[in-house]
């Protein structure tokens, strides 16, 4: 019984690894948030939230 479990454990873990092998993240860029704050240029600034389209083709941040 034990040898089954473990079995069926490692198979199942085995296939969820195959899901998440296709999900990656290529930085194919950077830049600091700081040049985009305008008049606020001499604050500190971090961005906090970050979110991206469905497409991956739009980020969009906000600052703190």
């Amino acid at each position: 019984m034990k040898s089954r479990l473990t079995l069926l454990s490692s198979l199942i873990a085995l296939s969820a690894t195959g899901a998440l092998a296709e999900m990656n993240f290529n930085r194919i860029s950077s830049f600091a948030t700081l040049n985009n704050n305008g008049d606020r240029a001499g604050e500190e600034s971090s961005a906090e939230i970050i979110g991206a389209s469905g497409d991956g083709m739009t980020l969009i941040y906000t600052d703190s």
